[in-house]
């Protein structure tokens, strides 16, 4: 019952995203609930609908796996999304100090990036920077 509520208000969302053309890229038939990953919706949600459709994916999805989306896929986009980010952190997150803690996530992005490719340099040419 719980499952089966959770997958009809998934298309709903999903359903209102389409019709905002949040993917506008996309091919219109492969945007399905099947082939559409939670995190993807989670972040086209957290994007592009209201403060009501938010509150629907905390019933969905656990907060601890909808603020990991959040600082994956939105904080790495500093200042792109800068005043939505300090509202998630403040509202939904619990977070006090929103601007240090967005910086933080966004630093430790490129550090993270840095580190893959120089692992990928050392593994290709067999040497490091």
């Amino acid at each position: 019952m719980v499952l089966d509520n959770h997958i009809r208000e998934k298309e709903r969302l999903l359903q209102q995203l389409k019709d905002g053309c949040a993917f506008w890229s996309y091919e219109p038939s492969s945007v399905t609930i099947n082939t559409t990953s939670d995190d993807l919706l989670i972040e086209k949600v957290l994007l592009h609908l209201d403060i009501d459709e938010i509150n629907t994916l905390f019933t969905i999805y656990p907060k601890q796996h909808i603020q990991e989306v959040w600082e994956k896929q939105m904080c790495v986009h500093e200042p792109r999304y800068h005043r939505l980010n300090v509202f998630l952190a403040l509202v939904y997150f619990g977070i006090k100090n929103p601007g240090r803690y967005i910086e933080n996530v966004h630093k430790q992005h490129f550090v993270e990036l840095d580190r893959k490719s120089d692992e990928w340099f050392s593994k290709t040419y067999g040497k490091s920077f």
